[in-house]
């Protein structure tokens, strides 16, 4: 059992005619080490299982690196640089490891006067703040016809919830695509912009597969 205990839960699955904990969470940890949560998404016919585990705050790390500026001004010096070297101690040397030390040498001389390395910051993640009063209101209004639709069971009910559950995933698309264009229109280099728009969806779509 590698030492695991199953941690008591409220239901997880909610009918109108059954309530089960199906779902479970289980840990090495000690209980007093951790809390849990039960939460209503109304993602599935199944409730969110959220687990924090108390530990002791740890440092945070710069997030910084060392990396070469390469813009159409720095490649262009540095093509003028190469142009200018003296490229005879790699051509007429025989031995290919002289030869590549002797080309390294020059290449990375070059390099580090046209494009020198740098310390940058790492950008974080474009994230989105799909989020307004309206959408929350709209979510709490399909979780109350979900929770209404578990009790009762008519199938009226569940056409109302299948309504505003559209109703709240229109909302949220439509505040997905302001986002994304308020993003584009702040950004100075739109394309770069764009793309990053671009591969963040796709990164998404991803992750739900």
């Amino acid at each position: 059992s590698y030492g695991l205990s199953r941690l008591q839960l409220p239901p997880t699955r909610i009918t109108s005619h059954s309530q089960t904990s199906i779902d479970f969470i289980c840990t090495n940890y000690r209980e007093t080490l951790i809390t849990t949560k039960v939460q209503k998404t109304g993602l599935s016919d199944h409730t969110a299982q959220l687990c924090t585990i108390i530990t002791d705050k740890t440092k945070q790390t710069l997030n910084q690196t060392k990396r070469r500026q390469f813009t159409t001004r720095t490649v262009q010096e540095l093509r003028h640089n190469l142009q200018s070297q003296d490229w005879s101690q790699v051509i007429l040397t025989e031995e290919v490891e002289a030869a590549y030390k002797a080309f390294n040498g020059i290449l990375q001389s070059a390099m580090n006067i046209a494009c020198p390395l740098k310390i940058t910051k790492n950008k974080r993640n474009f994230t989105k703040n799909a989020w307004d009063s309206e959408s929350q209101t709209l979510k709490l209004l399909y979780l109350e016809a979900l929770n209404r639709e578990h009790i009762t069971g008519h199938p009226e009910d569940k056409k109302e919830t299948a309504r505003r559950k559209k109703a709240y995933d229109q909302k949220l698309k439509r505040l997905r695509k302001q986002c994304n264009s308020a993003f584009i229109e702040r950004s100075d280099n739109k394309s770069k912009a764009m793309w990053r728009v671009i591969n963040n969806e796709r990164k998404e779509k991803s992750t739900k597969n």
